[in-house]
């Protein structure tokens, strides 16, 4: 629940408009929002002093309560129709399939009583909706198919409006239609709408029907909230789960159970015991399934007289509705309003089983409407549903045993929580993957909050010199592909019911992975000698030690917790598990799940570690591999990877005891600007640099790789560009700053410069010192992101390193790109490195070979001398200085030494909460914000005419029309979620981990509910 803030305007920032806790988005005194609690509105009854509560949707406006609507005692004006009455407008239409001339309402003409519209000034008004039967837009895509309907709506509004009416009370013209938010825009004054039934109760209870003209009556409004999107309270916590029963089959009282998640709708009771009931497909009767207004009249009427509007009897039932087309619901086109056709057809709970996946999966709102709804309403993610849909027809043929579905307490309007508890959101863990030892990449891993805490980490194995063991045979990869039955039901041949029920050992079929670029497979479970034969001891006689198990979630589309998959790569003898995510989806931080019934403490910790992985790190792992291995850092008693090494191997900047000082890089040549005005620039160092190197002095040279290696989600492209000279001499991975190729020869003896914005591909960093290297540059100088230095480090590097490495601030880095691009000429000079450590003074000579001359200055070359001490070759210096050269003194003054807290490079995607997911519809076209209408006044008579009439035209701009439901049929609209952060991620702040979903991006269905 949101408490009450202090009265006093507050300015909501755009960014936090529709985060989890509300509190920030305000504009007066506000009334926290209450779940499953209507806008209500209090008026004297009778003469005993006693007073009666009525029911209305409020429409959208930008205050919650206002200071004329909102009040203890207002007058209430009914602006009843007089003269000639109500008439529709006609016009002809298309021709009918015979070929004969047919008509369309486009709107209504009415009157108001010239003494109601005098006395409404200042007061709220009362008035009724059109009983006409209005016609559907078909013409035009664009136009929201009620719009007609709609018009008239906001014409009676805006008629009240003019009058000088503070507020407008409006009743729908047909019976049985329940009201809906009518427009995106905010009402000048509030607005509420009532159900003909209500409104007719309302007229009799204050006597507003036979009231002289003019007359008012007193009612109470501080109830009467008015609707905004930024008020809907998401539950807390936002996700709790339903049990499924499949009663004929075997494992216990209840037949085959299991938990799924669920989402509560913000309309639920506040509170509600939970039931168990045989769940039903709620399916509308062909009357109801009809996207023409007209048409829809006779199923409200239907709903009126009490008659189910349900194919199937919901008494006592858990209505269960899986809409695929909008057409099914056509006259119920909002959430709300299939929760109150069920609960009033009888059924005790509605659970909406929506085809939408981890994009499109949301809350369902709106948190007020104009009904007491005591069944509870729940949403399914698209997986969960299909789990449903499958044992509903399999109990078709148990008829003894129907599937029954039981729901969750609610307090507060949220039942339990089905994801462990916990704030905490972790950094990326760097996973370095090693597919030969010359091929090698890092991948920003997601953590889990049940990985064991400590954990010793997985290092590849290393000989006593500490180089890695040639013959690698430990931490290798190993896919897990699932069983028959795991696989039926992620494909939808079966339910998952028959998954479910094996043994974690029986749920895989087959481990492979790739030895000598050869498939190596072990068929599983395994079985011989009368029993089960011990699968950790095959897998490790097939794949070597400490094999790590490689799961692509796709594959168990059953589970629905984490754990799960901790059981099958357990249960595979795996020392650590990598799941690999659907297409376009990126790694975040995951939570083990409150297993229902097992007691399981909500923080309780799996015995081997789980990381998550994008598609795209699992496939570029895969493809092409010789073999595949992964070196998985430790983590810490707090739960949290220790990065380590591999931490700055990542572009990740840290903290470390094994930190070096930085270095000073001086420049010789170039812009005054460059290292901020100054001759030296700071520079972080690398721990994988030369032991000995001398200095450097030679020209820099751009270098920018091409755009499949900015992004690690086009990673495979630019593994595919190869890094050595092609048949034309150029190099396919790398070009200049211009984007023209470059060959090694234009490298040959400069030092590289590179942005580390353009080498996501490249990680580890060595992988760009190897080809630099191999292109005969004398150093390479690494603009970092981040406007501060680091240590650059990896816990083992698959190659000798001959050339240093260096990196440099993002401001400072920033200076060398643009001078660089310009094309202005930038010379620097690299310190001398003694015992892998930079030195920041002496005095360095070409003599002793403790200089070095490269590109720029070949005049001072003498002839090549044989091999350097410095672990250059001939071929990679260009000269050793001449004799008797002018010393080169390195003098630096005051150099800070930086210590940095650690900046996590956390996802590409925004990071925000989780916000309000309410359900709305964005028609294509739809409602005008204030409907055309012609107003005639007879000033003898003392009436006012209007007619609501608009004929659509193809050039015509329509505006949005917000449903909190599914699109209308024909409207061309999307449904969208309102929301400032969808869960592009995994998991969410707020959302736990979700393991559930594909590659389908929110936005252009038409299934209710997805966004």
């Amino acid at each position: 629940m949101v408490q009450p803030l202090p009265c006093r305007p507050r300015r909501c920032p755009p960014a936090s408009c529709l985060v989890f806790v509300l509190a920030c988005c305000i504009a007066l005194c506000r009334v926290p929002a209450v779940h499953g609690l209507p806008s209500t509105l209090r008026v004297l009854t009778g003469g005993g002093g006693g007073s009666r509560a009525f029911n209305c949707m409020p429409q959208p406006h930008r205050l919650q309560t206002s200071a004329r609507f909102n009040n203890a005692t207002v007058s209430l004006v009914y602006l009843r129709p007089s003269g000639a009455g109500e008439g529709c407008v006609k016009v002809l239409g298309g021709a009918a399939s015979d070929g004969t001339a047919t008509t369309i309402v486009i709107g209504s003409t009415f009157e108001f009583d010239g003494a109601d519209l005098a006395a409404v000034n200042g007061s709220v008004a009362v008035l009724r909706g059109s009983s006409c039967p209005f016609s559907t837009v078909v013409d035009n895509s664009r136009f929201a198919p009620w719009r007609y309907y709609l018009n008239d709506y906001q014409t009676r509004v805006d008629a009240a409006l003019k009058a000088g009416a503070v507020g407008v009370l409006w009743g729908e013209g047909v019976a049985g239609k329940i009201p809906e938010s009518m427009s995106p825009f905010n009402q000048v004054v509030p607005v509420c709408t009532f159900e003909m039934a209500e409104f007719d109760a309302l007229l009799t209870a204050t006597g507003l029907a036979s009231a002289a003209a003019g007359s008012s009556v007193a009612a109470n409004t501080e109830a009467t909230l008015m609707y905004r999107i930024e008020d809907d309270v998401i539950p807390n916590p936002p996700i709790t789960y339903i049990t499924v029963e499949e009663r004929w089959k075997p494992g216990g009282p209840e037949g085959f159970t299991f938990p799924i998640p669920t989402f509560s709708a913000t309309f639920n009771p506040p509170s509600h015991p939970g039931v168990e009931a045989p769940v039903v497909a709620a399916d509308f009767v062909d009357e109801c399934k009809k996207s023409n207004y007209a048409d829809c009249t006779s199923c409200w009427a239907r709903t009126a007289a009490g008659r189910n509007p349900f194919v199937t009897d919901l008494t006592k039932k858990i209505a269960f509705f899986a809409i695929t087309d909008a057409s099914e619901v056509g006259c119920y086109p909002s959430f709300n309003q299939w929760a109150i056709a069920a609960e009033r057809a009888g059924a005790v709970a509605t659970v909406h089983g929506t085809f939408s996946d981890i994009n499109g999966w949301g809350v369902p709102g709106p948190y007020l409407v104009p009904f007491n709804i005591s069944a509870p309403f729940f949403s399914l993610l698209k997986i969960h549903t299909d789990t449903v849909m499958t044992a509903l027809a399999e109990s078709a043929s148990h008829p003894n045993h129907t599937l029954q579905l039981k729901t969750p307490p609610l307090v507060g309007g949220a039942g339990p929580t089905h994801f462990a508890e916990t704030s905490k959101q972790y950094g990326p863990a760097p996973l370095l993957f090693w597919k030969s030892l010359d091929k090698h990449f890092i991948c920003d891993a997601g953590q889990a909050h049940f990985s064991p805490s400590p954990w010793p980490g997985l290092p590849l194995p290393r000989d006593a010199s500490g180089e890695l063991v040639s013959a690698l045979d430990a931490n290798r990869v190993v896919v897990l592909s699932p069983s028959q039955a795991c696989k039926g039901g992620s494909d939808g041949t079966s339910t998952c019911g028959a998954c479910l029920l094996q043994q974690p050992s029986q749920q895989v079929s087959r481990a492979f992975t790739f030895i000598g670029k050869k498939t190596v497979e072990l068929s599983l479970p395994l079985t011989g000698n009368g029993g089960l034969i011990s699968t950790a001891f095959a897998m490790k006689t097939k794949f070597g030690n400490d094999i790590v198990a490689a799961i692509f979630v796709s594959d168990f589309d059953c589970f629905a917790t984490y754990e799960q998959w901790v059981d099958v790569a357990v249960a595979a003898g795996a020392k650590a598990m990598i799941l690999i995510l659907q297409p376009g989806q990126q790694a975040g931080t995951i939570y083990g799940s409150v297993e229902v019934g097992e007691g399981k403490a909500p923080d309780a910790k799996e015995s081997i570690p789980s990381f998550t992985v994008t598609n795209a790190c699992g496939i570029r792992a895969l493809l092409n591999a010789e073999s595949i291995h992964v070196d998985i850092p430790a983590i810490g008693a707090d739960g949290e990877v220790i990065s380590g090494a591999n931490a700055a191997a990542a572009g990740y900047t840290s903290v470390s005891t094994d930190s070096l000082e930085d270095t000073v890089l001086t420049v010789i040549e170039g812009p005054s600007s460059l290292c901020g005005g100054a001759s030296k620039c700071l520079a972080g160092q690398a721990r994988w640099n030369p032991k000995t190197y001398p200095a450097v002095h030679a020209r820099m040279i751009a270098v920018q790789t091409i755009k499949a290696c900015h992004s690690s989600l086009t990673c495979l492209a630019c593994d595919a560009a190869a890094s050595k000279p092609n048949s034309n001499g150029t190099l396919d991975k790398y070009t200049d700053f211009d984007g023209s190729p470059l060959t090694a020869e234009s490298i040959k003896g400069a030092i590289v410069f590179m942005t580390e914005r353009q080498m996501a591909c490249l990680k580890p960093y060595t992988n760009a010192l190897r080809d630099a290297q191999e292109a005969g540059a004398l150093g390479l100088i690494i603009g970092n992101n981040a406007n501060n230095t680091v240590t650059m480090a990896q816990s083992a590097v698959p190659f000798e390193i001959k050339i240093p490495a260096f990196n440099l601030a993002d401001g400072v880095g920033e200076g060398f790109s643009q001078a660089l691009k310009a094309n202005k000429v930038v010379s620097i000079r690299l310190p001398r490195i003694e015992s892998g450590v930079a030195l920041t003074d002496g005095v360095f000579s070409v003599n002793d070979g403790t200089l070095v001359y490269g590109r720029g200055f070949e005049q001072l070359n003498p002839s090549p001398p044989g091999p350097s001490s410095s672990g250059l070759s001939n071929n990679d210096i260009i000269a050793i200085g001449v004799g008797n050269a002018a010393a080169v003194i390195f003098i630096v003054a005051g150099i800070a030494i930086y210590r940095w807290r650690r900046q996590r490079r956390m996802f590409t995607r925004n990071q925000t909460p989780m916000s309000t997911q309410t359900f709305v519809d964005i028609s294509g076209g739809g409602l005008l914000g204030s409907a055309e209408s012609e107003r005639s006044d007879d000033l003898v008579s003392g009436r006012s005419t209007y007619r609501t009439a608009h004929a659509p035209t193809s050039s015509e701009q329509a505006k949005a029309d917000i449903e909190m439901g599914t699109a209308k049929r024909g409207s061309g609209g999307r449904s969208m979620s309102t929301s400032t952060a969808t869960i592009g991620t995994y998991v969410s702040s707020n959302q736990r981990g979700i393991p559930l979903f594909t590659e389908e991006e929110g936005g252009g269905s038409s299934s209710p509910g997805a966004s």
